[in-house]
């Protein structure tokens, strides 16, 4: 599985419940998309929203946004400079952005100034301690695992993001902060669907970058194929929605 496959995969897993949430926190009208991609969720997005707009740094995936949502105004810049006017969008979604931005107090900044008078931004994360349970377990990939979280904190990131957003949002401007938190598993959707977060061949540029070793590779791998080999395997994956507005 490609990366564009992986987004793909990814935001068609979680959409029915990240929907309900920001249905439920009104966000329609003149909607913007921060760090679209290739255009998963903005496509999707076209469900609650009459216009769109979205902001991508890579050249590549704003072009393949601006093919799959050709009706959506896809501008190149990044969360921390957005290329828009003051008061331009009713709504703003931000879905695992905030856990890869080095200042995520000037994006939040720069998203209150984007949104007009009461519009709302809905941050999606996680959090890496409340990312969600699997059965069977295998404390031997936790510590796997928390290399790859250390290297994206040492490259100005935050998998731990999700506790610290309402905080960020509430120094950054916003009023009515809240957290949503919404839940997805196996139970409903199988196993199989979980494949996009589980599977440890996505560790593969951890190896690359000398992150992780090939044997602690091996290790999250052969712990993955017990967990599959399992008749009982479940796994509940949770996700953040942090919203203020402006």
């Amino acid at each position: 599985m490609n990366e564009v496959e992986r987004l793909e995969a990814q935001a068609a897993l979680a959409w029915p419940a990240e929907k309900r949430v920001l249905a439920e926190l009104g966000v329609g009208g003149t909607v913007l998309e921060v760090g679209c991609g290739p255009g998963a969720l903005l496509e999707r997005l076209r469900e609650l929203s009459g216009t769109l707009v979205a902001v991508e740094p890579d050249a590549e995936y704003a072009a393949l946004a601006r093919a799959r949502v050709p009706e959506a105004e896809v501008l190149d810049g990044r969360a921390e400079v957005l290329p828009l006017q003051h008061a331009a969008v009713d709504a703003a979604v931000v879905r695992y952005v905030f856990q890869h931005v080095a200042d995520p107090g000037a994006a939040a900044r720069e998203l209150r100034r984007v949104l007009r008078p009461g519009g709302v931004l809905a941050a999606i994360e996680v959090d890496g301690q409340l990312w969600g349970i699997a059965e069977p377990s295998f404390p031997e990939t936790a510590a796997i695992h928390a290399k790859v979280w250390v290297a994206q904190r040492d490259r100005g990131g935050d998998r731990m993001i999700g506790r610290r957003l309402p905080a960020i949002l509430r120094e950054a401007g916003f009023g009515d902060v809240r957290v949503d938190v919404y839940t997805y598993s196996s139970l409903e959707l199988g196993l199989d669907a979980f494949d996009v977060h589980l599977d440890p061949a996505q560790l593969a540029p951890a190896v690359e970058d000398g992150t992780i070793t090939p044997a602690e590779l091996a290790t999250a791998a052969d712990a993955y194929r017990r967990f599959r080999a399992d008749p009982n395997a479940f796994v509940l994956l949770a996700g953040l929605v942090v919203s203020g507005r402006a």
